[in-house]
């Protein structure tokens, strides 16, 4: 009986132990993957931080080009206005020469 006592309590004991390493190592596994986690929720923070401010930043690009086409479209509304003047004036005189 001493031997088979003594075996179920190394047995209990190499069990106890065995758990205790599983535990830690559970444990340690957990806190790596939280910490992954962690980062990656904070990669996606920032990339839609990041995809906001693109956003943003497009979008003001886009009010600027069309200030600018706006303008663009305006001087050559005048331009043409000038050359019409200019064709007007052209031809009364092309007129005036040929009556001449």
């Amino acid at each position: 009986m001493e031997i088979t006592d003594i075996l179920l309590t190394v047995i209990a004991a190499g069990l106890a132990f065995s758990t205790t390493l599983l535990t830690f190592q559970l444990r340690a596994l957990s806190r790596r993957i939280d910490r992954a986690k962690d980062r990656a929720d904070k990669r996606a923070a920032e990339d839609r931080a990041r995809a906001a401010e693109d956003r943003a930043r497009a979008a003001e690009d886009r009010a600027a080009n069309k200030a600018d086409h706006d303008k663009l479209f305006q001087l050559v509304a005048g331009l043409q206005g000038d050359v019409k003047v200019l064709r007007d004036r052209s031809d009364r005189s092309d007129r005036s020469d040929s009556a001449g």
